[in-house]
C-alpha cells in the first residue's frame, strides 16, 4: 500500500499547490460562496488548516512576481473558507490588518445567496437563505 493512501482507500497523489486549491474549488466550490470560519463575514479565500499526514511543501511562485514557502494538503476537507483578514491571521499570525468593524450575519449571507444565483448553484442558495432566516429568528 502506497504511504499516500487515505484511511478511506482513496489514493491522494502528491500534487502542486495550485492543483490542491483548484481541488478544494471542485469539492467545495468558490471560497467566496462560503462564511469565514473565524470571523463569520463573507469568505474570500480557502485556507490550509495543517496537519495533514499528507501534507506538502515547497516554493510556490504567484503571477505578480513574488514566492513563497508554502504548505499544502491534497485533501479537499483539510481547508476552511476565510476572509482574506483571517487567513492571514491565521497563517502568519498577521493583526496588523484593519478590522473591518461590526457586521450583520444577514447581510453576509445576502451577498453568498447573490453570488450563488449568478452562478446558477440553488444548493449554496438555498442555504445561505436558510442562514438568513436562522439569523433573523434568532435575534428576534
Amino acid at each position: 500500500m502506497n504511504a499516500l493512501t487515505k484511511t478511506t482507500d482513496r489514493f491522494i497523489k502528491p500534487i502542486t499547490y495550485g492543483a490542491a486549491h483548484a481541488r478544494v474549488r471542485a469539492a467545495r466550490g468558490r471560497a467566496d460562496l462560503h462564511v469565514c470560519a473565524d470571523c463569520g463575514r463573507r469568505a474570500q479565500q480557502w485556507s490550509y488548516e495543517g496537519g495533514c499526514e499528507f501534507e506538502q511543501s515547497g516554493s510556490v511562485s504567484f503571477t505578480w512576481g513574488a514566492s513563497s514557502q508554502l504548505r499544502w494538503s491534497p485533501d479537499p476537507d483539510m481547508y476552511s473558507a476565510r476572509c482574506r483578514r483571517c487567513h492571514s491571521i491565521h497563517d502568519y499570525g498577521r493583526t496588523d490588518m484593519a478590522d473591518p468593524g461590526p457586521f450583520d450575519p444577514a447581510d453576509v449571507n445576502l451577498e453568498i445567496f447573490d453570488a450563488a444565483m449568478e452562478r446558477g448553484d440553488k444548493v449554496r442558495a438555498t442555504l445561505a437563505i436558510n442562514r438568513i432566516i436562522s439569523t433573523t429568528r434568532s435575534t428576534s
